[in-house]
């Protein structure tokens, strides 16, 4: 984390002539700022923190409006292994779900979908910290965060602790930065020394937190870790999406389960991506099969599509479909026990994936 910290604050460059203002006067005042940071209250790194999300708004394009909320969302990260105050904390995941929400196919979208796991880690949510740390191999295959991202499921699951935060910067924001980053980058090596060392110490300390949040701090939850371990999602050509509907409904079309050694994966194809609500159900009697269903809001079976899989693995007994409702797509997946398994919803192409 503290690395990445640096980085920006030496590397940022400048925005566009158009709305450059507004982010070259956040970058300023931060060079000032780390100049002398002995003694800083919290509310004045909140208020710098607060210039860079009014600098990120003031932009004119989403790519410049994600580079400046990252670089408060990293702030906003530093000011929490600062001062420990869990609203730092909330502002960290919310803007850096802004960065992939504003702009999911920008350089710094895998730096900040990782950033909101570990974020996820500090508030002790590993469930929801794992199915996002999921999205960065799912959605930026390739992407150098892929194996922090892995190193961090693993470590939900009950392996041993991944490094410090360290991300990678986009191809823009390695440019050298021009004579306005000028003051940013002299002030960010002059004063930024002690503060990196207390971000890496916070930031492994969110770590041993969140391990202990997930149960896998004891032996026992080592042998039976809280997820699969994770490993590298292979290459598949999406099946191909059927003509749109006159109405302009969406449309569940394909559907498949893979065996992948330690989890199973059942992937469904959509048009696009749409509301949903899932959960486990008990067996119906002794004896019987879990259920994990998933309903599909806003959704119509499209014509030919299979009522289910033939295939099955160890992990997924039966996978079905059926039309719910009129507007409503039920996908079910019998498990032979109540195992872990997480929903997670990509882009493209839109798909609902669920690892078992």
């Amino acid at each position: 984390m503290a690395a990445l910290i640096a980085a920006f604050l030496i590397l940022a460059p400048s925005a566009p002539a158009s709305a450059a203002g507004e982010l070259a006067r956040a970058r300023e005042a931060r060079g000032k700022f780390l100049q002398n940071i002995s003694g800083k209250k919290r509310g004045e790194w909140t208020a710098l923190v607060k210039q860079f999300e009014e600098a990120a708004k003031a932009q004119v394009t989403s790519e410049w409006g994600a580079i400046a909320r990252l670089e408060a969302a990293l702030l906003s990260w530093r000011v929490y292994g600062r001062f420990g105050v869990s609203a730092d904390i909330d502002t960290t995941l919310r803007l850096a779900r802004a960065v992939v929400k504003g702009c999911p196919r920008c350089a710094d979208a895998p730096a900040a979908q990782v950033l909101v796991g570990r974020a996820l880690m500090a508030q002790k949510k590993p469930e929801e910290a794992y199915r996002e740390l999921m999205k960065v191999g799912l959605n930026y295959h390739g992407a150098s965060e892929v194996a922090e991202a892995q190193a961090l499921m693993a470590e939900l699951s009950g392996g041993p602790k991944a490094p410090p935060f360290s991300g990678n910067l986009s191809a823009k924001s390695a440019q050298s930065g021009s004579s306005q980053g000028g003051s940013s980058q002299n002030a960010s090596s002059q004063g930024g020394g002690q503060e990196r060392s207390s971000a890496s110490t916070a930031a492994a300390s969110n770590s041993n937190q969140s391990k202990t949040a997930s149960g896998s701090a004891s032996n026992t939850a080592k042998s039976k870790p809280a997820h699969p371990k994770p490993v590298p999602v292979p290459d598949r050509p999406a099946p191909k999406a059927p003509r749109p509907r006159e109405d302009g409904r969406n449309q569940f079309y394909s559907y498949r389960l893979d065996n992948l050694g330690e989890y199973s994966e059942v992937t469904a194809y959509l048009e696009r991506v749409v509301p949903y609500l899932y959960n486990l159900l008990p067996p119906a009697n002794e004896g019987g099969r879990f259920r994990v269903y998933v309903d599909l809001k806003d959704t119509v079976l499209a014509p030919g599509t299979a009522a289910s899989l033939k295939a099955t693995t160890p992990l997924v007994r039966l996978v079905k479909v059926n039309q719910l409702t009129n507007d409503t797509v039920r996908l079910v997946a019998d498990l032979p026990g109540a195992l872990p398994y997480a929903p997670v919803f990509i882009d493209n192409p839109p798909r609902l994936v669920i690892r078992v």
